[in-house]
């Protein structure tokens, strides 16, 4: 009985279950070693992570100690490693297991245990009682994956966890419950179908059990192409040099995608005519502005901005800007050119391509310049044909009238809108038809040769109308005591001159006449110009003697001279040998006192008024006797 007790005392030592151990040491018959197994055991609530003194499972066998024990320890019928603690004292051995070697409990540490004795000698063997530890594991969160998706799918966010279950798993998105759920999976799903642009957000799931809880957050991006906005349309900077300047702003788009803008491209095309847009290289995110360049002057441009991101791209609404005008730059074709009066051309011409409109088309200017032209204005008339344009014909026309009549004339077009005017046409020359002269200008009638004369000046009308062949003089008298029958004299000289002279004779003294002088060309006799001539107004010497012999040493010689006159003029007389003039007698005599032989000669009585002179000569021949 002693040695049972002092094998239950080793038995004892440095162990709080004494109580065990004394029940099996009682239960061992005396003299009769056998193989006692039996598991010590520290059983309370453990979790995976915390610090503790943790468990040590003992194993104990009474029986002589020899060497041919041998001792196992197993954990779900697999062996654990051959390095755990034995301690030996007497007949007792102890063999412990200690789980607590790194401080921590792992979830890997639970299972069922056992510990099995064998004498290698006897093949004696026994085996302790089963002991189960479970290690709790507080909730964790193994995975959650932020995801990027593209608007309209159905998206899947999984949440994977580890810990004793039941976990409940709880979804908030930016802080608001969305799902709360009790699962015993280590797996859970929060499901969006037909994804959309506002599910975008911080998804957290949360895991809780009653050993511990843990939240993660994971972003979820609901990406699409760009959304400009259902009336959004770029600036367009208008007016410029066959160009238009397309300007924009990110902050005034509805919505990039949720994903950074990649390229843009701005594109104009004509508006009005389906034709292929002209297009901007592809341009880099950065960019603000685009001039696309090659477009038509004074064209009518839609133009519009295309933003891209990684998704896809979406075109903005158009908006419309002119290019600035030029002047047409083809020159229009004319293909007649007609007088169709003395005063009118018609012309016709080809109307130019729309392509050359550059611009909204006006009209055509025909242009009629007079060749040879010395007076203003020589461009005597210009016009316009206005329409909607390319609507009028191909072939146009207009008649230009208001012109000089039979004048040569240089006939052009051109077309023209509010930036300028075409290159002329090629020049088609054309000479308006004759007509009727215009009436002789600056006519006069002075006396000439004599009280029975006068003489007409006048200029050629300023618009001949044609090639005057002659003048027709026509005269009559306005005395009504003495009339004359109405008398045309022609006159063919002096047409081309700048003044033209005409001398009618035979005509009655102190008598007021009226003369129209007209032109006439192919046509026939233009209009007259009119003057009054008066022939009272000339000196006239009326009493003369051709020659007269006197002797020398006569005492008187009386030389006549009569004049008639209106105004009186004034008479003088000249001798050849003297060259004073010596004034006449009240009655326009001369008289010569005690002739001598010098007094010989040609005597010259001259009459002169405000209309002219008239002179008479005189021989005086000297006798001896």
């Amino acid at each position: 009985m002693a040695s049972r007790q002092q094998s239950c005392g080793i038995c004892l030592v440095g162990h709080v279950l004494a109580a065990l151990l004394l029940t099996s040491c009682l239960a061992q018959q005396p003299g009769r070693p056998s193989l006692v197994v039996t598991m010590v055991q520290d059983l309370g609530v453990i979790v995976e992570g915390q610090n503790s003194t943790g468990i040590s499972l003992g194993c104990v066998e009474i029986s002589p100690v020899t060497d041919q024990l041998e001792l196992r320890w197993l954990r779900n019928g697999m062996d654990l490693p051959l390095d755990r603690q034995t301690i030996q004292s007497g007949t007792v051995l102890l063999t412990r297991l200690d789980l607590t070697g790194t401080g921590e409990f792992l979830e890997a540490d639970s299972g069922r245990y056992e510990c099995r004795a064998r004498n290698t000698e006897t093949n004696e063997s026994a085996t302790s009682d089963l002991f189960d530890l479970t290690v709790n594991v507080r909730a964790q969160i193994l995975q959650l994956q932020g995801q990027e998706v593209q608007t309209n799918r159905n998206i899947n966010l999984t949440c994977s966890a580890r810990g004793t279950t039941p976990i409940t798993y709880t979804w908030l998105m930016d802080g608001t419950v969305l799902q709360n759920e009790i699962s015993s999976d280590l797996q859970n799903r929060f499901s969006i179908a037909d994804a959309k642009r506002n599910d975008t957000g911080n998804y957290s799931c949360q895991v809780l059990n009653n050993f511990g809880n843990q939240m993660q957050t994971a972003v979820l991006n609901v990406i699409e192409a760009p959304d400009l906005g259902p009336a959004y349309a770029p600036r367009v900077v208008a007016g410029q040099l066959k160009a238009i300047t397309i300007e924009w702003d990110p902050a005034d788009f509805a919505f990039i995608g949720n994903t950074p803008i990649t390229a843009y491209a701005a594109e104009c095309v004509r508006a009005g005519t389906g034709t292929t847009p002209i297009r901007s290289s592809t341009l880099p995110p950065t960019q603000r502005s685009a001039t696309i360049p090659g477009l038509a002057p004074g064209q009518l441009y839609s133009c519009f901005l295309t933003v891209t991101n990684k998704v896809g791209a979406t075109a903005s609404q158009s908006n419309s800007a002119a290019v600035r005008e030029e002047a047409p730059s083809e020159a229009p074709m004319i293909s007649s050119a007609t007088a169709t009066s003395s005063t009118s051309i018609q012309v016709q011409w080809e109307a130019i391509n729309a392509a050359s409109y550059n611009g909204v088309l006006r009209g055509y200017r025909v242009e009629v310049t007079a060749r040879n032209c010395t007076s203003c204005p020589c461009r005597a008339y210009s016009c316009q044909t206005e329409g909607t344009f390319p609507t009028l014909p191909s072939v146009l026309s207009n008649t230009a009238i208001g012109l000089r009549k039979f004048t040569e004339y240089d006939v052009t077009v051109v077309a023209f809108n509010n930036a300028g005017s075409s290159v002329p046409s090629s020049p088609m020359r054309v000479m308006t038809k004759a007509d009727l002269p215009d009436m002789p200008t600056n006519i006069k009638a002075e006396p000439a040769h004599g009280a029975s004369g006068l003489m007409l000046t006048y200029t050629p009308p300023e618009e001949p109308n044609g090639v005057i062949t002659r003048y027709d003089i026509t005269y009559e008298s306005l005395d009504p005591s003495f009339t004359v029958a109405r008398e045309t004299l022609p006159n063919r000289m002096g047409i081309d001159q700048a003044v033209v002279e005409t001398i009618v004779n035979g005509l009655r003294r102190k008598t007021r006449y009226n003369f129209t002088i007209a032109g006439v060309n192919s046509i026939g006799v233009g209009l007259p110009g009119r003057v009054i001539g008066t022939t009272e107004a000339f000196p006239l010497i009326t009493t003369t003697a051709a020659a007269i012999a006197v002797s020398k040493n006569a005492e008187t010689v009386v030389l006549q001279c009569r004049v008639e006159a209106d105004p009186t003029s004034s008479i003088f007389w000249n001798h050849p040998g003297n060259a004073t003039r010596v004034p006449a007698n009240a009655d326009g005599s001369l008289t010569i006192t005690k002739v001598q032989e010098s007094d010989a000669g040609i005597y010259i009585c001259t009459a002169t008024n405000i209309w002219g002179t008239a002179t008479t000569n005189v021989t005086v021949e000297v006798t001896r006797k």
